[in-house]
């Protein structure tokens, strides 16, 4: 028996017998244990800022942040990250003037804590580049499933792996690469 991830794994493996596609998962107790406290208007990304020792296409989505309709209106929070990537991170906040709008931390062992900043936020960042074929196509992240179980606003590139997760007509896509796309997905209220 083969298990895929998502269906265009199992797709592109022609494996169309004796295999089951089955998606991530959230640990609900642990997320249950938490007392939600939300913050209006507060973004999330939690995980590796980079895949594939290529960037996520994180550090534009700081340059987005100059835009007006952003900066006076929405919070960043990036969590994720070794303390190199961190401090290339926090020089670009600081260049751009973003200190109060934009924090970065490194990664949170304590998944506790990673589940409190969770129920804290409105919006999930699911963001990856279109130049890898696992992230374009194959991708099935866990932290999706914990953006939906702490009842986030998902925003997620466009991509066919993002697609195709289940109840992704919950989450608002947008073009990476493209600010408009990105403030627009922010707008849209699917919940």
């Amino acid at each position: 028996k083969f298990i895929f991830l998502n269906e265009n794994l199992l797709k592109n493996y022609n494996f169309l017998t004796n295999s089951i596609v089955l998606q991530n998962g959230v640990d609900n107790k642990l997320f249950d244990s938490v007392e939600e406290n939300k913050i209006r208007n507060k973004i999330i990304f939690v995980g590796n800022l980079a895949r594939f020792n290529e960037s996520r296409g994180l550090l534009s989505v700081l340059e987005w942040f100059q835009d007006n309709r952003l900066k006076n209106n929405y919070q960043l929070e990036i969590i994720g990250g070794n303390k190199n990537e961190v401090e290339i991170f926090k020089q670009k906040i600081k260049e751009l003037e973003l200190e109060s709008t934009i924090k970065v931390r490194s990664w949170i062992t304590d998944r506790i804590e990673i589940a409190r900043e969770l129920k804290k936020s409105s919006f999930g960042l699911l963001i990856n580049t279109p130049y890898d074929k696992h992230s374009y196509y194959y991708t099935s992240p866990l932290k999706y499933f914990e953006y939906l179980y702490s009842e986030l606003k998902v925003i997620a590139t466009n991509y066919p792996a993002h697609q195709s997760l289940p109840y992704i007509n919950f989450a608002n896509l947008f073009s990476f690469d493209d600010k408009e796309s990105f403030i627009n997905a922010l707008k849209v209220d699917k919940n």
